[in-house]
């Protein structure tokens, strides 16, 4: 999932200006007195929103080696186990914040993802003014959980794209949960097999070489969300569909990783994508994250796109 602020941009960060704000944004993101978590669902939702609170309450570094997984993969701009990077990073004075707008979890209760709007505020001036508002960048995060053996959620992966401004963003409180997999019921106790979501990728992409952009019908879930730098986050297949046929023709794409969940209904893949180059010049390439989801009629189906540009050198 680039040094600088494109580097912060890859995982939705937030510079709050002041103590005040910050905590008056922590308590929308994560409200004193909310329900206990009672679910699997609830659990993951918890998680993410107690590590954008430690963001705030310790700093980005802290948050993110005490919530990410020691095999957690990030996006500089390839992907890489995120831990060593952020052990190297000095502690900042920033603040990080962002929160849930969507949540999903396998029945098995092992993997889950979530996404949401980030914002990132440059700190107060030397004089203690706030940043203007032309100063504050927006995007959106996907993070990939998985359950650990000691029963906590902690990210197994994680990359995010930059917008403009949202009509509604970070402290909206919008939120609205994934599809529950009642055709998944018990699957984890029967399920020795689990899909390989990378060999799936190189079908996705013969399938769509084969057949163009119309296979995307049969490719991209009902409520499909594609995320890509620049652009704010697109919402179900038709929007979906037209966005992708705009871009440039797929060559092929190189899976690095993958993993489904115990009950075999849910997952991703990550890697890189290269797109046809005009003129014979080096192929365009962007960084990937598919997130599977098995359907009730057994077939795999991509929920999440995000697609990230890598830099021409």
């Amino acid at each position: 999932m680039s040094s600088g602020t494109t580097t912060i941009h890859r995982r939705r960060a937030i510079l709050i200006a002041a103590t005040g704000a910050a905590l008056a944004l922590c308590s929308a993101v994560a409200p004193a007195g909310a329900a206990p978590a009672t679910g699997p669902l609830d659990s993951l939702v918890a998680s993410e929103r107690a590590f954008a609170a430690m963001s705030v309450q310790k700093g980005m570094r802290d948050a993110f080696l005490e919530f990410l997984a020691d095999d957690a993969i990030i996006f500089r701009p390839l992907p890489v186990i995120g831990k060593p990077i952020w052990q190297a990073r000095t502690p900042s004075p920033a603040t990080l914040m962002w929160e849930p707008s969507h949540a999903e979890v396998s029945e098995a209760g092992d993997l889950g993802w979530t996404t949401g709007p980030w914002e990132l505020r440059p700190p107060p001036d030397s004089t203690g003014r706030a940043a203007p508002p032309d100063g504050i960048a927006h995007g959106h995060f996907t993070t990939v959980w998985a359950k650990q053996p000691d029963g906590r959620w902690r990210v197994a992966l994680d990359l995010g794209v930059s917008h403009g401004k949202p009509e509604r963003g970070v402290g909206s409180g919008d939120f609205a949960p994934g599809p529950a997999h009642p055709w998944a019921a018990g699957a984890r106790k029967r399920t020795k097999l689990h899909a390989d979501l990378q060999s799936i990728d190189r079908v996705f992409m013969r399938d769509t070489k084969k057949r163009g952009w119309a296979a995307l019908d049969d490719w991209l879930t009902a409520d499909v969300r594609l995320d890509r730098e620049g652009e704010f986050p697109y919402e179900g297949r038709d929007a979906a569909k037209d966005a992708l046929k705009g871009a440039a023709d797929l060559v092929r794409l190189l899976p690095q990783g993958g993993r489904a969940a115990e009950s075999d209904d849910l997952g991703y893949s990550y890697g890189v994508a290269e797109r046809v180059a005009a003129h014979g010049d080096v192929p365009d390439s962007s960084v990937y994250v598919h997130i599977w989801r098995k359907e009730a009629d057994k077939k795999w189906r991509i929920a999440a796109i995000v697609d990230n540009p890598l830099r021409r050198k």
